[in-house]
C-alpha cells in the first residue's frame, strides 16, 4: 500500500474512532428526566427520542392557563440541560478508555480498484479510458449545473416545521424535520376544566403524530425531490456507478 494510501487510513480510522467515541457517549445519556421548579410538570425523553410528559393535577396552583404552554418548553430546555451535561460527562470518561483501530480494508476491494479492472479487462483500453473520462466529465458539469438547486432544495427541507393537533383539537405542538419539539399551544378555555391527566395525554399524542409526519421526510433519500435524484442510486449502489462511467449504465 502506498504512503498516501496509509496517511488516507489513518485519517479515516481517526475519524472513526472520534465518531464512535461520541456515538458511545450519546448511547450512555440514556432516558433523563426533568422538572420545572414547581414540580408541576416532568419530561422523560424516550429511547427514540420522543418527549413525554405528565403534567400533575394541582397544575393551577402554578400556572394560568396562559402560561402552561410556555412552562411545557421550558421544562424540555431544562431536559436539555440535563442531557447535554451527561453526554459531556460520558464523553469526559469515554476520551481515557483505549479504542482499538479498526482493520485497514484492502484495496483490492475499493470501488476504485474494481474500476480499473473493468478497464484492464476492456479490448481496447485507450478507448475504454476515453469513455470513461468523457462521462465523468459529463457528470460532473450536470451536478456543478444542479448544485444550487439541490441545496436550496434540501435547506428548505431542513427548516420545514410539522404541526399536529390532538383529535380533539385541544392541543397543537410544532416540530422540526428533526422531530424536535419548538411550540405548544392550548385551548385556554380546555384548560379551564381540563385535568393534568387528560393534558398530559392530548400533548403526548399530538407530539407523537408531529414526529410521526415529520419521520416520514427525515427517512427520505439525500436527493430524493432534487435534481440530483437520479444520482442516489450510486450511493445506494457503488457498482452502479462504475457501470455508469464505463457507459453501461
Amino acid at each position: 500500500m502506498t504512503d498516501d494510501a496509509e496517511k488516507l487510513y489513518g485519517l479515516g480510522d481517526e475519524l472513526n474512532r472520534e465518531a464512535r467515541l461520541l456515538a458511545d457517549a450519546s448511547r450512555g445519556v440514556g432516558p433523563q428526566t426533568a422538572e420545572d421548579p414547581s414540580g408541576t410538570i416532568r419530561v422523560t425523553r424516550g429511547e427514540d427520542g420522543t418527549p413525554s410528559f405528565a403534567i400533575n393535577e394541582g397544575w393551577r396552583s402554578s400556572y394560568r392557563p396562559s402560561e402552561l404552554a410556555a412552562a411545557v418548553i421550558q421544562t424540555l430546555a431544562r431536559l436539555a440541560d440535563v442531557e447535554t451535561e451527561v453526554w459531556s460527562e460520558r464523553l469526559e470518561e469515554g476520551l481515557g478508555e483505549n479504542r482499538g483501530s479498526i482493520p485497514t480494508p484492502p484495496v483490492s476491494g475499493s470501488a476504485a480498484a474494481r474500476l480499473q479492472a473493468a478497464l484492464e479487462a476492456e479490448p481496447d483500453r485507450g478507448a475504454a479510458l476515453t469513455r470513461t473520462l468523457e462521462n465523468v466529465l459529463s457528470m460532473l458539469d450536470d451536478m456543478t449545473a444542479n448544485i444550487d438547486e439541490t441545496f436550496k432544495v434540501a435547506v428548505q427541507r431542513g427548516n420545514t416545521t410539522y404541526s399536529s393537533a390532538s383529535l380533539a383539537r385541544n392541543v397543537v405542538v410544532e416540530v422540526t424535520v428533526g422531530g424536535d419539539l419548538i411550540d405548544v399551544s392550548f385551548s385556554e378555555s380546555w384548560l379551564s376544566r381540563s385535568s393534568g391527566a387528560q393534558i398530559t395525554r392530548e400533548l403526548n399524542e399530538a407530539i407523537a403524530d408531529a414526529r410521526g409526519s415529520a419521520a416520514a421526510v427525515l427517512g427520505q433519500k439525500p436527493f430524493e425531490g432534487t435534481p440530483l435524484a437520479k444520482y442516489q442510486r450510486f450511493l445506494d449502489d457503488p457498482d452502479s456507478f462504475i457501470d455508469e462511467i464505463r457507459g453501461r449504465g
